[in-house]
């Protein structure tokens, strides 16, 4: 343990993947204890061990601390990572909506950080399983422009870029893609209907990177990609969906459904 850093061998348990070992290294370190850094590597690690309620713990914790502290910011970073997480895993949109609400009420004022970036990428995907095109199209182009300016990843703890991986093991979004393939949407010019293969390959278990030309290809996205690359290309993906199915506003067969 380095005395610089108390969470270091923690961290790079993290890192290798092993959840529990890291854990227990976090659980052990008695002057680390409850910090912000504490916290925060607990969340990841407790999510990676699949232990979902740990992870939300420890981000709500999170947030009160910051509160506490009156780091408005920071606060704001760990309410979007918790709706986030709620998002993913269980697909219920009122408390998404209502951590992400009280994440943007936090920031009211205050200079664009990269925890707006985070609050709009969250954003987006909400009004994609919701069935808002105009609002995805809105926040998605925020959220792509903010994340490129700040270099900001959604990282659910998993993986290094591991954020639109997360993203993609939500039933919610695979419903609403699947939607998108019935219909026969894909990334392309204009978005027309031709096979929903890009909605098709998205869907296919999260293992899919979406390409800059919209094409899919083998790999799974956040892992093996570049840290934000799974995030802005799969959140391009979504943006051209929407724009496609909002050209198409009124036709029956794609109007998206609101679930939500």
């Amino acid at each position: 343990m380095s005395e610089s850093d108390p969470l270091g061998e923690a961290r790079a348990a993290a890192e290798r993947g092993d959840w529990q070992r890291a854990l227990d290294l976090a659980a052990s370190n008695g002057s680390a204890g409850s910090s912000a850094a504490w916290l925060e590597l607990r969340a990841q690690a407790s999510y990676g061990n699949g232990d979902f309620d740990g992870a939300v713990s420890s981000w709500e914790a999170l947030h009160a601390l910051r509160l506490g502290e009156g780091d408005k910011v920071d606060a704001a970073r760990a309410a979007a990572m918790l709706a986030m997480f709620l998002l993913i895993d269980t697909g219920l949109m009122a408390p998404v909506r209502a951590w992400l609400r009280r994440a943007e009420t936090l920031l009211v004022g205050l200079p664009e950080t990269p925890a707006h970036a985070l609050i709009a990428t969250v954003r987006t995907y909400e009004r994609f399983m919701c069935g808002d095109m105009a609002a995805v199209r809105e926040q998605g182009a925020k959220a792509i422009d903010l994340g490129t300016r700040f270099g900001v990843t959604a990282n659910t703890g998993r993986a290094p870029g591991d954020g639109a991986a997360g993203v993609l093991r939500s039933p919610a979004l695979r419903a609403q893609l699947q939607w998108f393939e019935e219909c026969g949407y894909h990334v392309g010019s204009g978005s027309s209907p031709s096979g929903g293969g890009s909605a098709r390959a998205l869907r296919a278990s999260g293992r899919h990177d979406v390409g800059g030309d919209g094409a899919v290809a083998g790999g799974r996205v956040g892992a093996d990609a570049l840290p934000g690359e799974g995030d802005d290309l799969v959140l391009r993906v979504v943006v051209t969906l929407a724009d496609g199915a909002e050209s198409h506003e009124g036709e029956a067969h794609v109007t998206p459904p609101s679930r939500g």
